[in-house]
């Protein structure tokens, strides 16, 4: 147990969520989870989220589009 969050291979930081609506094997993108928190609210599945400087890993809120 690494507290619920890994790296994937393609650089993109997944959080443990086992309740999320749309979480995948009980994990969620943390770029996601970082915008939902912002908005107050769950994306949609067609809502995509994109790092403005191209690093998966910055998922400070300034840097999600």
């Amino acid at each position: 147990w690494k507290g619920g969050r890994f790296t994937d291979n393609y650089g993109y930081i997944w959080i443990f969520k086992p309740y999320h609506p749309f979480a995948h094997g009980q994990y969620v993108l943390e770029h996601r989870l970082v915008i939902e928190d912002s908005l107050g609210r769950t994306l949609t599945r067609k809502e995509k989220v994109h790092h403005l400087n191209g690093e998966k890993a910055d998922n400070r809120v300034e840097n999600l589009v």
